[in-house]
């Protein structure tokens, strides 16, 4: 059916505000990808409210951090890292059209991949941090909820914890909490008592680029620190479903005992991951073609852009 050129954008009133005024990179490209094709393009205030009226409104609807509700509506966030975007249908990670592409190495362009990994190590000073720092232990990367096992995941972040304790007899353990969550009096005593072991330690703070430098693997339910970690060429085992899954482990995949078998097995592409991910299959806001990204990702959910 043939559908009004009009793209409604619904942003919270902070990032609007710098839409308005021009200072935000990738939602000035998007709206000028779309007002070149002789789209209206209206920002809406982001609330339960304006979002329930978009489906009422004619055209397409563009939501920021917030789930698909309606069949002209998609959402666009950011892609674990500047600048790069994504642009989706699905509520959860693991439904992500990245998350269900295969991976090929042996169809990626390795000269390519290794500049643009190369480039990314250099813009996040991978290589330039403390080299004396203490090395050789499990980065477990926690998130939020610590106590429930939430949608995805194969157990609760604490029962989490306690497996990789169970699992990694040698090396230390060292606990990093994510600095936006605030954990309640339940939580901070189930992770005292696993501090009680001597080989674990709970941080509050912290380069996360130094931690993954430093550690020798990655465990979590489904964090962008583990992503990162590629950067530093560092395995991961995830406890939860996520997208980013063809590169690491997985307790819902391989089980628990397999995926801490091999986890040090220097086999994985992270160049080529890295750029196939990113580069080929994201938006990269700071490129020429980003418009034309953004068209073919819209055009894949039967935008008629």
């Amino acid at each position: 059916m043939d559908i009004d050129r009009k793209l409604g954008i619904y942003l919270n009133d902070g990032i609007r505000g710098d839409v308005e005024a021009g200072r935000h990179n990738f939602f000035t490209i998007l709206m000028k990808t779309f007002a070149d094709r002789d789209f209206e393009v209206t920002l809406y205030p982001n609330t339960p409210e304006e979002r329930l009226r978009s489906a009422d409104r004619p055209g397409y609807t563009m939501f920021h951090l917030e789930t698909s509700t309606h069949e002209r509506s998609l959402d666009v966030r950011l892609a674990y890292m500047y600048p790069f975007w994504r642009i989706e249908r699905a509520r959860w990670r693991e439904d992500y059209r990245l998350a269900r592409m295969p991976f090929r190495p042996e169809t990626i362009d390795e000269k390519a991949a290794q500049q643009f990994f190369n480039f990314w190590r250099r813009q996040t000073f991978v290589g330039k941090l403390d080299q004396e720092s203490e090395k050789g232990f499990v980065l477990v990367a926690l998130q939020g909820k610590l106590l429930e096992q939430r949608h995805g995941q194969t157990m609760s972040p604490i029962e989490m914890v306690r497996t990789t304790i169970a699992e990694e007899r040698f090396r230390k353990i060292r606990i990093k909490l994510h600095p936006s969550e605030i954990h309640d009096r339940a939580e901070l005593t189930a992770l005292t008592a696993l501090a009680r072991d001597k080989r674990v330690e709970i941080i509050t703070d912290g380069n996360i680029h130094q931690l993954l430098q430093d550690c020798d693997y990655v465990v979590t339910e489904n964090s962008s620190a583990a992503f990162k970690g590629i950067l530093h060429r560092k395995p991961a085992i995830c406890f939860g479903e996520t997208d980013f899954h063809h590169l690491f482990a997985s307790v819902a995949r391989d089980g628990v005992p397999k995926a801490f078998k091999n986890i040090l097995v220097p086999t994985r592409a992270y160049a080529k991951y890295f750029y196939w991910f990113l580069q080929l299959n994201c938006i990269n806001a700071g490129r020429d073609f980003a418009p034309d990204r953004i068209l073919e990702q819209v055009r894949v959910f039967g935008w008629k852009v």
